[in-house]
């Protein structure tokens, strides 16, 4: 009988051909630059899949000869300058009306972007598969993401006016482009598209022409010099996240006739008239108490909103509209308003019926009746220094602390179920300086809620089944070896695990969880990874010499409650008794 590798002989063959031809895509090559044909049309493109094809500054030309036959470029491919970390200029013609997914991606020394006429590079497609729309693909097509710097015939471009040809602005067109402090965008234009203008962050001044009609999904985000903008009248459609993230921001009017979108009492806001819901807002805006919904982004980014009130006539809030707003310190919601609340003095906004909270801010203090917390509630709040969650919390949403790197410690109390979906849910993703962290004892399962907490040296785990930990997850971290994602590697090995007495080497055994390299048992207080009388002492000596509570999270705390006290004295003489 053959061997069964005779039969697969020709199809390791067939690949192994098949990346032969992939190794070199291209058709020809001039003056250092690859390319492929179509007919009397020429892309430029890389020279192998290896990427890194070119450095230097790069000159491209309108047209190039080869054998005898003269080519028009009018493309750059997908990925062509991919990975050229030494490319520091690139000069794009006016023949070019296509740019591929990625083109430009880790050009990370790019620093200057040359073209002849800016008609021509208002008429370039950044071009991307639909099903890369909400990641960063689109941004690498465009060499403004990492030049930043645009010249038009060896200036550079600071006070952009729109060529009255120009209909429609496209996607990413000017993205990232740092060098422009002011636009114009004349008569002819209709429709400015998503991100147009995103990160142009010394952008201060925008003349509208009131012939737009739409206005793009991020389409200004970013632009932090941006201190006011007028909406004609005749525009009709604001696409989401069109001015977060301009926190310079302290003017916004519609003009009057806009039959869409109005900027009532003099709100300093753009809201949807139909309907009454405040989309776009700004550090100076008063909510008009005629409007009843909020959306989801509709400060997002403002951080330097200090303090906001939400009228009785507010009845619909979607998500958290005060995301990553770190100055925002006053939270206040009229006391007959039928859906929300305040409650406590709280500085936050509660769902009445539910008892959820779902937008908070650096004062928040979650009040004792509160039983889950809404998906991003907390979300970059970076002024944000510490937070009790009480026992009275069940549930928590999907990155609800995430990114609020004031904070040092978090305590997950006994009362916290497990999330039926993304275990964990990013609770606390991204909180730098978390030092010491405490999971309580109904936690089943962890997956990334410390993840990217790379400063963490003290885990008490108060389940006495070891939660279930995840392998790395690949939505953020694709194409890194298999690792768990609940810690970041290295709080492995620096970070002591403090665990139950009786579960001790249940740990020392569980997947990942005996990849730290100091495990104790709670209330070890002395250090010599064993529980007797001498712990006891060592608590009662802290304790006295702390004048009685502090707040301190690991061996001490033996309860979990984020203090160190008598009651932990107490606990700790009982699991000694008991043992």
């Amino acid at each position: 009988m053959r061997n069964p590798l005779f039969f697969k002989l020709p199809i390791l063959l067939l690949a192994l051909l098949a990346n032969m031809q992939n190794a070199y895509t291209y058709d020809f090559e001039v003056d250092g630059i690859y390319y492929t044909v179509n007919r009397t049309m020429a892309t430029v493109t890389y020279k192998t899949t290896d990427y890194n094809t070119y450095s230097g500054d790069v000159v491209i030309p309108e047209s190039v000869n080869h054998n005898g036959v003269t080519y028009t470029v009018t493309a750059i491919d997908a990925e062509a300058f991919r990975s050229s970390s030494g490319l520091t200029s690139v000069a794009i013609p006016s023949t070019v009306t296509e740019i591929g997914m990625m083109a430009f991606y880790e050009c990370d020394h790019l620093t200057r972007v040359d073209i002849s006429s800016i008609e021509a590079w208002c008429k370039i497609s950044f071009n991307y598969p639909e099903c890369y729309s909400d990641d960063y693909s689109p941004l690498f097509s465009n060499p403004l993401y990492y030049a930043r710097h645009l010249f038009l015939n060896g200036v550079e471009v600071t006070d952009l006016v729109i060529p009255n040809t120009i209909v429609t602005l496209n996607n990413y067109v000017f993205c990232n482009c740092e060098g422009l402090s002011s636009v114009t965008i004349p008569q002819s234009v209709r429709i400015i598209n998503g991100n147009a203008f995103m990160d142009c962050k010394r952008l201060a001044n925008v003349d509208i022409a009131p012939s737009v009609t739409v206005i793009g999904s991020q389409a200004f985000y970013g632009c932090t010099d941006l201190t006011s903008i007028t909406i004609p009248r005749s525009v009709n459609i604001i696409e989401s996240e069109a001015f977060n993230s301009c926190p310079g921001l302290t003017g916004i009017i519609v003009e009057s006739g806009n039959s869409y979108y109005d900027s009532r009492d003099n709100c300093n806001a753009i809201i949807k008239t139909a309907t009454n819901t405040l989309i776009a807002g700004c550090q100076n805006t008063i909510i008009p108490n005629t409007v009843s919904a909020i959306n989801g982004d509709a400060f997002k980014g403002c951080n330097t909103l200090k303090s906001i009130d939400i009228p009785h006539s507010v009845i619909s809030i979607t998500g958290n509209p005060f995301e990553d707003c770190s100055s925002l310190a006053i939270i206040t919601v009229a006391e007959n308003n039928p859906v929300y609340d305040s409650r406590d003095n709280c500085n936050a906004i509660i769902e009445t019926a539910a008892d959820k909270l779902i937008t908070g801010c650096q004062n928040t203090i979650i009040p004792h009746s509160i039983t889950s917390i809404g998906d991003r509630a907390l979300y970059s709040c970076q002024e944000l220094k510490s937070i009790e969650i009480p026992n009275s919390v069940i549930s928590i949403g999907k990155f609800a602390f995430a990114e609020c790197s004031g904070l040092t410690h978090a305590i997950i109390p006994n009362s916290v179920e497990t999330p039926v979906q993304y275990s964990g849910a990013g609770w606390f993703m991204g909180c730098t300086n978390l030092s010491h962290v405490t999971i309580g004892s109904s936690i089943t399962q962890m997956g990334i809620i410390f993840h990217r907490c790379p400063n963490i040296t003290s885990v008490t785990c108060l389940a006495t089944t070891p939660p279930v930990t995840e392998d790395t997850w690949t939505v953020w971290d694709s194409g890194l070896p298999e690792q768990p994602s609940n810690f970041d590697l290295e709080v492995y090995g620096q970070a002591t695990l403090f665990v139950p007495v009786t579960s001790l080497e249940d740990y020392k055994t569980a997947k990942y969880w005996k990849q730290f390299s100091l495990i104790r048992p709670i209330g070890d207080t002395d250090g010599n990874g064993l529980l007797g009388i001498a712990d006891v002492t060592e608590l009662v000596d802290l304790l006295l010499t702390s004048h009685g509570n502090v707040i301190y999270s690991g061996a001490c705390d033996v309860n979990g409650d984020g203090l160190v006290n008598i009651t932990d004295v107490t606990e700790l003489i009982d699991t000694l008794l008991t043992q």
